[in-house]
């Protein structure tokens, strides 16, 4: 199964696009609305909320996370991957949306007009 997490609703977006992809695979879908939004909150509180809902995604059965969330993916993301995934769930799979996002958006043509 294939977790996905957000802070918001921004994630509905991202797992509408992985289930047009992946149509044979199961999903689950974690918003953290009540703690809404990330970006007003200092990097350790986004880390621990980050883990928690990585957490509950994996106590479902996720073997593979994508986050989502800008906010969770640009704080949480390289430290979760290099200290806490490899001590607690080094057979599973934490991902972020941004480098993806920016080598989708930098691979298009961009034409100037005058």
């Amino acid at each position: 199964m294939i977790g996905v997490f957000d802070s918001g609703h921004g994630g509905l977006t991202i797992l509408r696009a992985l289930v047009a992809r992946l149509p044979n695979q199961t999903f689950a879908y974690l918003g953290d609305h009540a703690r809404a939004p990330y970006g007003l909150r200092d990097r350790e509180e986004i880390y621990r909320l980050t883990v928690e809902n990585v957490t509950r995604l994996f106590d479902l059965g996720c073997r593979l996370v994508l986050l989502a969330c800008n906010t969770a993916s640009a704080v949480a993301l390289r430290r979760l991957q290099r200290t806490w995934l490899p001590q607690v769930a080094p057979e599973r799979r934490v991902l972020g949306i941004l480098v993806p996002t920016v080598e989708a958006v930098t691979a298009l043509p961009w034409h100037v007009k005058a």
